[in-house]
């Protein structure tokens, strides 16, 4: 991609979310919906990102829904960020908790290579501080590693 066209929060929407199964084309539409209404205001909350009380509910729905995974989400972003990847002579893989692929000369970004989301559990009620600081806070959700550069 060249870095100089910028894509609409729309198009990134699509581009980034449009190829994701998630078992019906409503709830791919509707993911779509909700990354573009994301992208347009990044830094704010869930309930201002949505333009309407509608919308707010269907993303919680959507975001609560059985059928629709992480790793189904995920997917078509890492693909595309392998693809584009293969097409260099080098990609930097830069790692903290994400591992992004960045063209080194023009540091570009290619996408995310590989991720690993945690998910915060619940305290139990009536834990203690003891107790607390010995459990496990936060489990693994997805568990898987891509090879960019094979």
């Amino acid at each position: 991609m060249n870095p100089s066209i910028l894509l609409s929060p729309q198009q990134w929407a699509e581009s980034t979310f449009g190829s994701a199964h998630l078992g019906d084309q409503r709830r791919t539409q509707r993911a779509v919906e909700i990354a573009a209404s994301i992208a347009r205001h990044p830094s704010a909350s869930l309930p201002r990102q949505m333009p309407d009380e509608a919308a707010l509910h269907a993303a919680y729905r959507f975001l609560q829904n059985p059928h629709v995974s992480y790793e189904q989400l995920i997917r078509p972003h890492l693909q595309q960020t392998r693809e584009a990847a293969g097409h260099e002579s080098q990609v930097l893989l830069i790692q903290v908790t994400t591992v992004l692929a960045v063209l080194p000369e023009s540091r570009e970004v290619l996408g995310i290579a590989q991720q690993e989301p945690l998910l915060r559990q619940p305290a139990p009620k009536g834990e203690t501080k003891r107790q607390r600081q010995e459990r496990e806070r936060e489990s693994q959700v997805w568990e898987r590693s891509i090879q960019v550069l094979g």
